[in-house]
């Protein structure tokens, strides 16, 4: 597999991949199974879900994390919040 990215701005990206016979073939399923007919949105389909998948369950259990840790917060506020502030004074 060969990519040549472009970086366009700072904000687009224009990426050229060229696939051997293999990876070829298992894109053109790829492709077929989504029902997308450009090449390009092909790309743009897996990077979303693969973004989707690993990155927003990462931070949909970094806010579970929070909210379990809220009552712990809000218990050391209560006794320590008055030193805590001076602190940052």
């Amino acid at each position: 597999m060969y990519f040549i990215i472009y970086p366009m701005s700072s904000n687009l990206k224009t990426i050229h991949a060229t696939l051997d016979h293999f990876l070829a073939v298992k894109f053109d399923r790829v492709k077929e199974y989504l029902g997308i007919q450009n090449d390009a949105e092909v790309i743009r389909v897996l990077i979303t879900e693969i973004y989707r998948q690993k990155f927003i369950k990462e931070i949909d259990n970094a806010q579970d994390d929070m909210k379990k840790a809220l009552p712990f917060i809000d218990s050391f506020m209560e006794k320590y919040g008055k030193e805590w502030k001076k602190l940052g004074e």
